[in-house]
């Protein structure tokens, strides 16, 4: 198979969008959010001591909800900064790690580095005392998921001792992101058969 200059040119530019924009792709299309923004682990490097006997790293789960939060929280509307950060803490209104089940795809072994993605599994409404979230983690190496993660949080009031609702700006937010993910999903499945289209033409033409 032999290409002229155009077409060698297409493949190349399909490529190179491929090689920079795995994971805003591979992510996009199950729905997740990877914005540098929003990421609870960004490119962290994997080391000796990350890993556990099976060699999979769970604590980047921990740091990446933590952190997911911590995001949030930055980009919030300045009044509701600190109630953003309260929700990782024991005061007031927080949030508990009801039950975690992960599914390991593969160790993630030295050297590598891990991004960590979050998903709202679905909209929240007014009246929810809990959500769930799953989460993903990447590896830069095998640019594919290591483990995958589903997380129930259960939304909690330290002082009166008694699960609580969501408050309203949680909620708003929540409701925000969920629609965005919905709309990130569209849009990486648009572009990957934009790319297949070109790669489908190509190949016809040769």
């Amino acid at each position: 198979m032999r290409l002229d200059a155009k077409q060698a040119a297409g493949l190349r530019e399909c490529a190179d969008y491929l090689d920079q924009n795995w994971l805003e792709l591979s992510a996009g299309l199950e729905g997740f959010l990877a914005d540098e923004k929003l990421r609870g682990v960004h490119r962290h490097a994997v080391q000796w001591g990350d890993a556990d006997s099976m060699g999979n790293s769970f604590i980047h789960m921990q740091s990446g909800r933590f952190n997911w939060f911590r995001n949030l929280a930055d980009l919030a509307e300045p009044q509701y900064t600190q109630q953003w950060l309260d929700l990782t803490g024991p005061r007031g209104v927080g949030l508990i790690l009801a039950s975690i089940k992960t599914d390991y795809k593969f160790p993630m072994t030295y050297p590598d580095r891990v991004t960590v993605l979050h998903k709202l599994t679905e909209e929240p409404k007014p009246d929810s005392d809990r959500f769930d979230l799953e989460v993903v983690i990447y590896s830069e190496n095998q640019r594919r998921p290591a483990a995958r993660c589903f997380e129930d949080i259960v939304v909690y009031d330290y002082q009166a001792g008694k699960k609580a609702t969501l408050k309203p700006f949680v909620v708003k937010k929540f409701r925000e992101l969920y629609h965005l993910q919905l709309q990130r999903q569209k849009e990486s499945e648009k572009k990957v058969a934009e790319l297949q289209d070109i790669i489908t033409e190509i190949e016809k033409s040769v």
